[in-house]
């Protein structure tokens, strides 16, 4: 099925009852691209004043910029519920070791020093199809933060012995080129960027590439959050995959809908059918299940 915004108030209740869970994601669309970008132009209360062709001044309001983007994101994410219990004999896609799986979008190639301090930047869905910044320095535990958050309210966090201003720059004509910054408050020579192109395609790059029904998808296990910290009793596979068009699909399927004791089935790309079942610390991909 397509997850669509009648089934909002139906996905909480699914995550309580995940037997009764039954949404799936859209496409990224290029219809949907550009609804995102017409939208960044509508009316709020945050506004610039850049130039026009003229050179004369026009106002833009981008009060709802990060919120669209946040929309976004959640019409093209779904939450995976199982369609029913295997009846063929599937054929075995992989095998995937789950401890060293977890939480590996952690560390992507966004690694930079900061502060005198190694630090990765990564990133994750929690259940609500949240999207968060994950910042993970060398030596302490990951930290999250909204991605919407951070354009309404900016982060301060110490690395090393420096302290960094958290934000995110909007960038009203293309919402993947908007930058995550981090700067130095005692020195703004002192900066770290990165757009969310970039933030995406990296954390798609760190998860373990496993071909089937026709696709490959990049797959994690990871730990929910909870009031922005790991939450290890809300573990999530996500499944990602780029079409051959380049729009981008992300599947959640919450950990307690994969069983042990049978091969549980699930719809992804083009309602194709995946059969899934964990054993220990391995998962089990079929295919034609």
């Amino acid at each position: 099925m397509t997850l669509t915004k009648r089934h909002a108030l139906a996905l909480a209740v699914a995550l309580a009852a995940p037997c009764a869970a039954r949404a799936a994601s859209e496409a990224m669309s290029a219809s949907a691209a550009s609804s995102f970008q017409a939208a960044a132009f509508g009316t709020g209360t945050r506004a610039f004043r850049p130039l026009g062709a003229s050179g004369a001044p026009q106002a833009v309001r981008m009060s709802a910029m990060l919120d669209t983007w946040d929309e976004f994101l959640r019409d093209h994410t779904g939450v995976v519920g199982e369609e029913g219990v295997q009846a063929l004999a599937p054929t075995l896609a992989a095998d995937l070791d789950l401890s060293a799986l977890l939480n590996k979008q952690l560390k992507t190639s966004l690694r930079f020093n900061m502060g005198g301090k190694t630090v990765w930047c990564g990133g994750l869905f929690d259940r609500n199809q949240t999207a968060y910044l994950s910042v993970l320095i060398d030596g302490e535990a990951p930290r999250y933060y909204d991605v919407k958050g951070i354009y309404k309210h900016e982060e301060k966090l110490k690395i090393g012995a420096k302290t960094y201003k958290l934000w995110l720059s909007a960038n009203i004509f293309s919402k993947l080129k908007s930058e995550i910054v981090f700067t130095n408050l005692d020195d703004e020579n002192d900066e770290t960027r990165f757009n969310l192109k970039k933030m995406l395609a990296s954390v798609t790059a760190a998860g373990a590439l496993v071909p089937f029904t026709g696709q490959p998808y990049r797959v994690f296990y990871t730990d929910g959050l909870r009031a922005n910290q790991a939450d290890p009793n809300a573990r999530l596979f996500t499944f990602v995959m780029t079409d051959p068009n380049g729009d981008l699909h992300v599947y959640l399927i919450p950990v307690e809908l994969v069983p042990s004791d049978r091969i549980a089935v699930f719809k992804m790309f083009a309602d194709r059918a995946v059969g899934l079942t964990r054993q220990g610390e391995t998962l089990k991909i079929y295919e034609n299940p």
